[in-house]
């Protein structure tokens, strides 16, 4: 099969687009994750705190795995990208215009996926809003366990 420079340039236009809507869903992870959390302390705000106070971190934590995922997705492609590149000179077309080996996504691989998890792009995003999450829930707690123990013994004297 014959290929001439424009099948090239829209090869790697492909990877291009690829690449740059893996980096939009990462960021919508996060807008999604900031949007569904937000509703949950509304909601646990809203009276019912004892029910949602938890289900808070669900999101977290699945919205932290979908975007490591889409950052893995997203090297992946870079991968490929740069490699054609390697095999592109301007002159000679690679073989593998038109094709994403879809072996380099065959396996699962949980081991890169979790170290996207830590990564500078995502960790301190997740990680902090856990975090602080978690510090505020158990202090609003205390403080509320607190003041009922506070309320009980003044009605007592």
């Amino acid at each position: 099969m014959s290929y001439d420079k424009t099948d090239a340039l829209k090869y790697i236009d492909i990877l291009q687009a690829c690449i740059t809507r893996m980096a939009n869903n990462s960021e919508k992870c996060k807008t999604w994750c900031i949007t569904i959390v937000a509703a949950l302390i509304a909601l646990s705000l809203n009276g019912a705190q004892g029910g949602y106070r938890y289900l808070i971190f669900i999101p977290i934590a699945s919205l932290w795995f979908l975007d490591a995922f889409y950052l893995y997705l997203e090297r992946e492609f870079r991968f490929i990208y740069n490699k054609y590149l390697e095999l592109y000179d301007g002159e000679i077309i690679p073989d593998s215009t038109y094709k994403i080996d879809p072996s380099v996504f065959a396996q699962f691989r949980w081991g890169k996926i979790c170290k996207q998890a830590r990564s500078i792009s995502i960790f301190p995003f997740y990680g902090f809003l856990a975090i602080a999450l978690l510090i505020a829930i158990n202090y609003s707690y205390v403080l509320c366990l607190f003041g009922k123990i506070i309320n009980f013994f003044s009605c007592r004297w």
